[in-house]
């Protein structure tokens, strides 16, 4: 259907982390061409629990940097989310959601390959 999870993440990378009962811990979407990640979601059982790093640390070693993601500049927790973790402010936009920030993570080297 439009506006469907399968048709927003339509040739994008699909990892999904699952939880006890067979129901998602989380998931990422990426479209590797661009590197870069359409989707981030963690179940509210799974956050603050590592799954959201964990997922974003699976992309180390074949997905080439930078990696980039659009934030709603709304959503505060997952801006401070991924600030912790590295990620730096490269620049934002008004989009369908609303304000973004459009966010990228490059390795400490600085290197743009895994």
């Amino acid at each position: 259907a439009a506006g469907s999870f399968a048709e927003a993440s339509r040739g994008e990378w699909v990892f999904v982390v699952g939880a006890a009962g067979g129901e998602v811990a989380g998931l990422i979407a990426v479209e590797p061409a661009k590197s870069f990640v359409h989707h981030l979601y963690v179940a509210e059982p799974g956050r603050r629990q590592g799954v959201g790093a964990a997922l974003l640390a699976s992309l180390h070693g074949w997905l080439p940097r930078p990696w980039r993601l659009k934030c709603v500049c709304a959503n505060h927790a997952a801006l401070s989310f991924y600030a912790a973790l590295g990620w730096v402010d490269a620049g934002g936009g008004d989009g369908e959601q609303g304000t973004y920030r459009l966010l990228e993570f490059t390795d400490p080297s600085g290197t743009t390959t895994p």
